[in-house]
């Protein structure tokens, strides 16, 4: 029995997936982790939210540094590339997701189909120093359609527009289908239309209905600063219910404050109609550097944690007046189209993909040390001058603090908070290290 691994590493959330050449037994199995790297000094690195252990570095948002010749500067003092760290995610992701296989399988990565080429060959040789050289690179839209073909039959020859929306950005892919799917044109990304600044639109709605309440209170408080990232992190996960239910309750809990205010589905699309409504825009940008007219396209496919609001395919139906497809996770769509192996298994989405619905019976000699996650090296830093510059995306928001999951301040109008650049990392503590930018670090060999 053949077993063939997909694996994205997103912003916020990574995923391993696998699936079986004998479909019709095995269902495919889905690994969902907090794209939260921890290097402990005496023990293994492990991928996901935890409490940190005493001394340990903690780093979030490295993705997005792969390929950057700046390094990733932790408490310690220490540097990392990105690249590094990435890979090093990627190999506690197949560890874990390969410990009940009988035999080890084939891989496959998903990355972004806006990353340059030397971000794919950074990667590339940061997972051969990982101890993954056989590793698959496959841009995401492509396994995205894959997994799309696996379910629904072949595609023939034809054009499907890929709109990921994932928490830091909007991706959009114009794919032609055929015996073997490519790419036309360039990918389009936005960080203005994502995940995080639908959260943020929840979290301000959220304010305003305490704002009288709040007034007094100090902004910059740690405890103030706590509460707010914990409503964050609720905002994203009543976004996240109201998807599939129609209304939830969010429990506001500020220092001297504490209510349960009622969200609806309503509620939330008012919100996040005006900036889907201009991600439009996005969509009809890609298809015309595809050279691909509107009327060509075929099917749209919704992929990243943001696909499955309900208003998205409303609106890219409107739009293009084609069907839209997606899956029941559309955050886990890509890792399940590049699992697929290699000999052709077809991959049927599970009915519920968040657990995994078949054991495997646990070998002992299998080859587990091949594919054990390696702790990332160090990297040497330059001084100041010789630094070259980051061709990374600049950041559009900024965080004030390491500890910080939400900037607010008082003004005139009252309370208003900035939470987009955030990550729902663990708080900060004794021996947690976030990532920040060191001038001059060599790029990754």
């Amino acid at each position: 029995m053949a077993a063939g691994l997909g694996v994205t590493i997103g912003s916020a959330d990574s995923v391993a997936a696998t699936a079986f050449d004998r479909a019709d037994t095995y269902r495919p199995v889905v690994l969902s982790r907090a794209s939260e790297l921890h290097l402990p000094p005496d023990d293994a690195p492990h991928l996901g939210r935890r409490p940190a252990a005493p001394g340990a570095l903690v780093f979030t948002d490295f993705v997005s540094r792969v390929g950057d010749p700046v390094g990733v500067l932790a408490d310690n003092g220490a540097s990392y590339s990105g690249a590094d760290l990435t890979a090093t995610a990627i190999g506690c992701l197949v560890h874990e997701a390969s410990l009940d296989l009988p035999e080890a399988p084939t891989i496959t990565v998903a990355y972004p189909a806006t990353w340059a080429g030397y971000t794919v060959d950074a990667l590339r040789e940061a997972l051969a120093q990982a101890g993954l050289a056989d590793v698959t690179l496959m841009p995401e839209p492509i396994a995205a359609v894959r997994w799309l073909e696996s379910t629904q039959g072949s595609l023939g020859d034809g054009v499907v527009l890929v709109y990921d929306l994932g928490a830091r950005t909007l991706d959009v892919s114009v794919v032609r289908t055929g015996a073997e799917p490519v790419l036309l044109g360039r990918p389009i990304a936005s960080e203005d239309v994502c995940g995080g600044h639908l959260d943020h639109l929840v979290t301000t709605h959220l304010l305003d209905t305490v704002r009288d309440d709040v007034a007094d209170l100090d902004p910059f408080a740690a405890p103030m600063t706590a509460a707010l990232a914990e409503l964050r992190t609720r905002s994203r996960a009543a976004k996240e219910q109201l998807s599939t239910d129609t209304e939830t309750v969010v429990a506001i809990d500020l220092p001297g404050v504490r209510r349960d205010v009622r969200l609806v589905r309503d509620e939330f699309e008012e919100l996040a109609r005006g900036p889907l409504q201009e991600s439009m825009a996005l969509v009809h940008e890609a298809l015309r550097g595809a050279g691909v007219e509107p009327s060509d396209v075929g099917r749209v496919l919704l992929t990243g944690g943001g696909g499955a609001i309900p208003l998205v395919a409303e609106l890219l139906s409107a739009e293009l007046g084609v069907a839209v497809a997606a899956g029941p996770h559309p955050a886990h769509t890509a890792a399940l189209g590049a699992a697929q192996p290699r000999a052709g298994a077809a991959v049927a989405a599970p009915a519920d993909d968040d657990v995994p619905t078949t054991v495997l019976p646990v070998t002992t000699d299998r080859r587990t040390e091949a594919i054990s996650p390696v702790r990332p090296a160090v990297v040497p830093t330059a001084t100041p001058a010789a630094a070259a510059p980051a061709p990374s995306r600049s950041r559009r928001y900024v965080l004030a603090g390491a500890a910080a999951a939400a900037l607010v301040v008082l003004g005139a109008g009252g309370l208003a908070v900035g939470t987009l650049g955030t990550s729902d990392a663990s708080e900060a503590g004794a021996g947690v290290s976030t990532s920040a930018t060191v001038p001059g670090a060599t790029p990754a060999s």
